[in-house]
């Protein structure tokens, strides 16, 4: 039977550490794939390897002042995370901070979902 002796992934932040400190357990080679812009990051600097994919992604640079989302654009404009002490005071939390979130393009309020 084969064993895996590398990994290769792309992520970024607390995900990225996970990853590494699990292939670290499991003696499995770490390698990273990431953007220039983060090369020095937590996950570069514990990966075993970084392999460098190129400068960091320009977000959104078609937007100007007046543009308009269109209805089939990425739908996950937007990540909220919260805590509460159940499940329905994390939804309240939740459903309060979109409350008070802004894009200048949206016209009227848009709908909350739960994705959990």
């Amino acid at each position: 039977m084969r064993t895996i002796s590398s990994l290769l992934f792309a992520n970024r932040g607390e995900i990225a550490v996970r990853v590494i400190r699990a292939c670290q357990e499991l003696g499995i080679k770490a390698i990273l794939a990431a953007s220039e812009a983060d090369r020095e990051s937590m996950p570069a600097l514990l990966a075993d390897r970084v392999v460098c994919i190129g400068p960091p992604k320009a977000v959104d640079t078609h937007r100007y002042p007046g543009y308009w989302v269109p209805p089939y654009y990425d739908s996950l404009l937007a990540k909220v995370i919260s805590l509460g002490h159940d499940r329905q005071e994390a939804i309240e939390r939740m459903q309060s901070a979109v409350g008070v979130f802004l894009y200048p393009a949206w016209r009227k309020p848009f709908p909350f979902t739960v994705l959990f």
